[in-house]
């Protein structure tokens, strides 16, 4: 099956130069929203950083969700190919634990 198009377009919004901040648009309010709300409950210092750092993680994919779907997937698909070459065994190290069950490696459910 040929290409039909005749002008290039591109695939994604990240290959504009833009900084990631830009592109992810993180938006410290709902960060501190997040944080003043854990702040309410009794962690650790360690605990409260780890907690913020997921924070802000969660946020930076919820955002790269809805500005970018298209890379998102892009991105996605190329995991699960990754993960279903024949070299998995070699490519993939460390394997999550949690999907080995004696000494075998379950793609599927990873």
């Amino acid at each position: 099956m040929a290409c039909l198009e005749t002008t290039p377009q591109m695939y994604s919004k990240w290959c504009e130069k833009k900084g990631l901040r830009d592109k992810l648009k993180i938006n410290d309010v709902n960060l501190q929203n997040h944080t003043t709300m854990n702040s309410l409950c009794k962690l650790s210092p360690q605990e409260q950083h780890e907690r913020n750092e997921f924070d802000k993680k969660t946020l930076a994919l919820k955002n790269l969700l809805t500005h970018d779907p298209q890379a998102a997937d892009f991105r996605w698909s190329i995991f699960v190919a990754a993960c279903n070459t024949y070299r998995h065994d070699n490519c993939l190290k460390p394997f999550p634990p949690a999907y080995i069950k004696n000494d075998y490696k379950d793609i599927e459910k990873l």
